[in-house]
């Protein structure tokens, strides 16, 4: 069965209202007798908590940098990330999302998730501080990251080939 939640957030500007579709999968598209693991299952509920969280972060938090310099960081995002897609998951099969191949959900990280840190990164970033805080402020996103790449294979919805934890 597909559950459909449509939340609308403000993303990059507060005249702009972006509809943001949140899908939250409980069956495959078109095959609706697919039974999910419970780690799968896992794996979708934290996709669409994260999801949503970030999707209020981004909107709330004020913006300091220009539209124009928003839009570009948000395209380059998604861009980026469709091609380290393709090359390292489908080429070379380092690495998922919930189970081989491609799938409708994986779209949701490229174009929630990706865009939407990059913007927070950007957003927060130190330009005008000195070289310490610019690392220091580097180094503080990469535990996040490395945290959160913990938190996501621990709820099923990304995976690493061919490596034991």
């Amino acid at each position: 069965m597909l559950i459909l939640n449509i939340n609308t957030a403000w993303l990059l500007n507060a005249k702009l209202l972006i509809p943001i579709i949140i899908l939250q999968f409980k069956g495959i598209l078109f095959n609706r007798n697919y039974t999910f693991t419970a780690k799968e299952d896992a794996g979708y509920d934290f996709l669409n908590l994260l999801c949503r969280i970030i999707i209020a972060a981004v909107s709330v938090v004020p913006k300091k940098l220009p539209k124009s310099e928003l839009y570009v960081i948000a395209l380059f995002s998604i861009i980026l990330g469709l091609c380290t897609d393709i090359v390292l998951s489908l080429k070379y099969h380092f690495y998922g999302y919930f189970t081989p191949g491609i799938q409708l959900e994986s779209s949701l990280v490229v174009l929630i998730l990706f865009p939407s840190s990059g913007v927070l990164f950007m957003n927060f970033y130190p330009f005008k501080k000195s070289l310490f805080n610019q690392s220091f402020y580097i180094i503080c996103w990469s535990i996040f990251c490395l945290l959160f790449d913990y938190a996501s294979i621990a709820s099923g919805y990304f995976h690493h080939n061919n490596r034991n934890y």
